[in-house]
């Protein structure tokens, strides 16, 4: 006997799916991780309900416990596909093929076995036939397409092109700015246009729509919440006298950043800016300058916008760079500054090309910068004579001082984005363990790289997932960096993250530190590492790092002193490391060393020792061998 209780098993339907994606987010720990997995079953059921309803199949008792085993070998299957796409990401594990033909086997031999129902005789027995070939089938074809889809769009491809992932909280922070970005131009735009009806002079309303747009640049820059801005030198800033406005171009955020400064900033923007559909009706109505015909056939309009009071702002680079390098200085700008007698106002930007690189949209997490140095006269003939010799030193002199912002700006609080982006997706346990290992690190982090020569050779000795690694090279390319472990699992992903790709002095090794072949190091990292082998195999690996030491070589040695009074805290936090959260490995007992040991051996290899402590609840200890 048939029975309509389709809606109730909807509802219980309804109800599992919710436990499912709960389920899943713990699993995976990220919301768009599960909400990739979980939209192909999703989406399935609604196509299974659809073209039953269109069939008009009933549901029984019957076809309902197979719907039910349907919807369970769908969540098998978005399963499947998710983990293979993800170790492709993580440890660039090419499993996806195979998952996907294990999967098209499963669904084939599914729906040859419940397909052959057809032929059944029962009314109830029968009906479990279309359920299945419907219900495998649109599985089969969602998990093949909408998953990859999303997968590819969301991470694989962007990471290819050492793109940051797409977040949940980037991806909307982005899209509420270029809403926020559209509709202001859109609105001022058409107010423009309306001004062209009106019967007065219409040139009293341009200075009224200067402010309006620098107010709309404002609140555009002010309202990006994923995105924290520092200023510096704004007292070198003044408007009372106009002058030419010179900036590196890193992204298109630049030029919100400029035209806030003030009302009183007028762009040279390129033909796409100048007739762009969105805000090119605006750009013209405020007098913005093209260069479409040469800087020099335009001199008489930016005299005409300098007697009104205007600053005139320029890119000399010409084209947002792509690695935040400063680029050529073309001669245009330094030609209308000794043409019109303009002193010269340079502006320092940095983090604008991490906040939303060169051909994307994404707008990621990031901290923005700019500094405001001291105007240069139009006539201060130390930066040489005729405009030509200006380019090229004003640009030496603006590059030395960029260099010198850049070095202050990439800090531990700056550079912990940019790894960051590159832990995105690679499992709670990592991601979480990532944020409190650098809240905790980053002071020493940083003082390490004080210490450490810019062009060194660094052997990060049990460097887990080469956190401290990717800071070092962060801070300096010219480094050196192989980092060394015995965790397969951690040396895979360090060596998976996507900004590292096909950086030659950067490398990780999966191996023991006790059997590491040691060239040439100028600088030995061992953090909380040694206390993992026993009292033999420590010396061993003290020995050979000793013997092997560069001249003027460096030994950073971060260990639990076993003396010290707080050492049951470091017992008890290893504990929880290695037996209940399991972050580290261990065959052994924990050995751990005391500050006599060390001393010992810097007095048998002849070494200045500086030990610090590094905390103030645990026994951990800095101790600095230099040869």
């Amino acid at each position: 006997m048939l029975i309509d209780i389709k809606d109730d098993f909807n509802f219980l339907l309804f109800y599992t799916g919710i436990l499912v994606f709960l389920i899943l987010l713990l699993i995976y720990g990220r919301f768009e991780l599960a909400l990739i997995t979980f939209l192909p079953m999703l989406i399935s059921w609604i196509w299974i309900l659809g073209i039953c309803a269109i069939l008009e199949i009933q549901f029984n008792f019957v076809n309902i416990i197979i719907s039910t085993l349907i919807f369970g070998i769908g969540d098998d299957f978005a399963i499947f596909i998710s983990d293979g796409y993800l170790k492709k990401y993580k440890r660039n594990d090419d499993v996806i093929t195979v998952n996907l033909q294990s999967i098209f086997l499963s669904a084939l031999t599914t729906i040859i076995a419940l397909g052959s129902l057809m032929f059944a005789k029962h009314p109830a027995i029968n009906s479990i036939a279309p359920i299945s070939i419907i219900g495998i089938g649109s599985i089969l074809i969602i998990s093949f397409f909408l998953q990859p889809v999303l997968y590819k769009w969301l991470i694989i491809n962007r990471t290819n092109k050492k793109l940051a992932p797409i977040t949940l909280s980037n991806f909307t922070a982005s899209l509420f700015s270029y809403t926020l970005f559209v509709g202001g131009s859109l609105f001022l735009s058409f107010l423009s246009l309306l001004i062209a009806f009106i019967p007065y002079n219409k040139k009293i309303f341009k200075p009224l729509f200067h402010f309006l747009m620098q107010k709309m640049c404002w609140l555009i820059v002010f309202v990006a919440i994923n995105v924290r801005r520092k200023e510096f030198g704004n007292n070198n800033l003044n408007f009372s006298k106009p002058s030419l406005i010179i900036t590196n171009h890193q992204s298109f955020v630049d030029i919100l950043q400029m035209l806030m400064l003030s009302p009183k900033i007028v762009l040279v923007v390129k033909d796409w800016v100048y007739y762009s559909p969105i805000f090119g009706r605006l750009i013209r109505y405020l007098d913005f300058v093209t260069i479409s015909n040469g800087i020099e056939n335009n001199l008489d309009s930016i005299q005409k916008l300098i007697d009104k009071g205007y600053s005139i702002m320029v890119f000399p680079e010409g084209s947002r760079s792509e690695t935040e390098k400063l680029g050529r200085f073309h001669k245009g700008a330094f030609l209308i500054a000794e043409k019109l007698k303009l002193d010269i106002t340079p502006i320092l930007l940095h983090g604008y090309g991490n906040a939303i690189r060169k051909n994307d949209f994404l707008i990621k997490k990031s901290i923005v910068s700019y500094k405001v140095l001291p105007r240069i006269s139009w006539n201060d003939i130390k930066f040489g004579i005729g405009y030509r010799n200006r380019s090229k030193e004003i640009k030496n002199y603006f590059s030395k001082e960029l260099n010198e912002f850049t070095k202050e700006r990439e800090n531990t609080n700056y550079l912990y984005g940019i790894i960051r982006s590159n832990i995105d997706y690679k499992g709670p346990i990592v991601e979480w363990y990532y944020k409190i290992k650098w809240r905790l690190e980053k002071n020493n982090y940083a003082y390490y790289d004080s210490l450490i020569p810019s062009n060194a050779r660094v052997y990060d000795l049990g460097c887990g997932y080469g956190f401290l690694s990717c800071f070092l090279h962060l801070k300096s390319e010219d480094r050196e960096i192989i980092g060394v472990d015995y965790d397969a699992d951690k040396i895979d992903i360090a060596n998976n993250y996507f900004m590292f790709k096909d950086k030659k002095n950067i490398n990780f090794f999966k191996e023991n530190i006790i059997d590491v072949r040691l060239e040439s190091p100028d600088i030995i990292l061992l953090n909380d590492v040694l206390h993992y082998l026993d009292k033999e195999s420590q010396l061993k690996v003290l020995h050979h790092c000793l013997n092997n030491l560069n001249k003027n070589g460096l030994i950073f040695i971060r260990e639990g002193e076993k003396n010290n009074k707080n050492h049951i805290f470091t017992k008890f936090t290893e504990f929880l490391s290695t037996k209940i959260f399991k972050f580290n490995k261990t065959d052994g007992r924990l050995n751990f060393i005391t500050s006599l040991t060390i001393s010992d051996l810097a007095n048998k290899y002849d070494l200045r020792k500086e030990e610090i402590g590094h905390s103030k609840i645990t026994s951990n200890k800095l101790f600095i061998l230099k040869k």
